[in-house]
């Protein structure tokens, strides 16, 4: 399975990719430090294409929100699973990410156990991606 993180923050970034390294589900992953990054990884690496992509909404540059409109306009890409991984809590945001067509919504947990237990949820069960519920982990 594979995977983009893209958050600008270097330490939160650490955490995701540490918990990701935790789990028994096999997984590769790239990082990327904003959505214009993330993008030409995507487009420039013919050999990894992700899985799913987890992504912060506030960083410098390109912000979550614009990726999300960005990656659905390409046809090949806006099939992609993009959560959002962010410290907001507001419903504002929530919805915009879906209106935006987020596949689910993550707010950053503050133990270490609480992100391990999503993430074994969210890749270890590929039916996920049948439900017409949204994924909200608040």
């Amino acid at each position: 399975m594979n995977i983009v993180v893209v958050d600008d923050d270097e330490d939160d970034k650490m955490v995701f990719t540490s918990a990701l390294d935790s789990l028994d589900i096999p997984v590769e992953y790239e990082t990327a430090k904003d959505g214009a990054d993330a993008l030409e990884l995507i487009n420039n690496n013919l050999l990894f294409f992700p899985d799913y992509i987890f992504l912060d909404l506030n960083m410098p540059g390109m912000t979550g929100f614009q990726f999300l409109e960005e990656i659905k306009k390409v046809s090949v890409l806006r099939t992609i699973p993009v959560i959002i991984y962010t410290t907001s809590n507001y419903e504002k945001d929530i919805n915009r990410s879906f209106e935006l067509g987020a596949y689910g919504f993550i707010r950053k947990p503050h133990r270490f156990e609480d992100l391990q237990n999503i993430l074994k949820r969210i890749l270890s069960n590929n039916n996920l991606s049948l439900s017409k519920e949204r994924l909200v982990f608040t």
